[in-house]
């Protein structure tokens, strides 16, 4: 029970990371539009979330 916890914390802490890093790339150092790349960016680790979970987090 606990490893499955730890497994999805640390799955949601490193796409939470993944989505921090687009936004600084693209917003802060390349000026692209910071509500396009929040949107993308949150779809695309939401997309990693859930396969990494359901491989890993979630496997039988």
């Amino acid at each position: 029970m606990w490893r499955r916890f730890v497994e999805y914390y640390l799955v949601g802490q490193i796409t939470t990371l993944f989505t921090t890093a687009c936004i600084f790339i693209f917003v802060t150092l390349l000026g692209q539009n910071a509500l396009v790349v929040k949107i993308v960016s949150t779809i695309i680790a939401t997309l990693i979330q859930f396969v990494v979970n359901k491989a890993i987090t979630f496997k039988k």
